[in-house]
């Protein structure tokens, strides 16, 4: 499934504290900081999986899925006070594919669910190996 936001997106803006501490614990693979931005009954809810709920389940999962990765935001779009969609790159030695994360949060600014979704085409996952 391709999720496609109904806005144009903008440049980079200023993010909440919440999105950027995610981000920035992600690329430094601290998962434990990462999962600690989302609620208690938080969901991450990657491509072609179920969501994971819980800051302990989302640690585990991005500590097995996310090692050694990287992941650079190119354009953000904010669509409301709590909703943010995100559109940039997750990259690793094996790929750097297109993706977009639609964030919400809750009224006091921590992640309540970050909805992971694939924008590579279908010949980007051909050609993944190493590089």
């Amino acid at each position: 499934m391709v999720f496609t936001p109904t806005a144009t997106l903008k440049p980079l803006g200023t993010l909440p504290e919440a999105i950027a501490s995610y981000f920035t614990a992600l690329d430094q693979q601290d998962y434990a900081t990462a999962a600690a931005c989302f609620t208690s009954t938080g969901q991450l809810i990657p491509p072609f999986e179920t969501g994971i709920t819980g800051s302990g389940a989302i640690a585990r999962y991005l500590c097995k899925e996310a090692l050694g990765m990287t992941f650079k935001i190119e354009e953000v779009q904010p669509q409301g006070e709590n909703h943010y969609y995100l559109r940039g790159k997750a990259c690793s030695s094996w790929f750097n594919l297109s993706i977009a994360w639609d964030i919400d949060l809750n009224g006091e600014g921590a992640i309540a669910q970050l909805h992971i979704h694939l924008l590579a085409k279908p010949e980007e996952l051909l050609t993944l190996g190493p590089r």
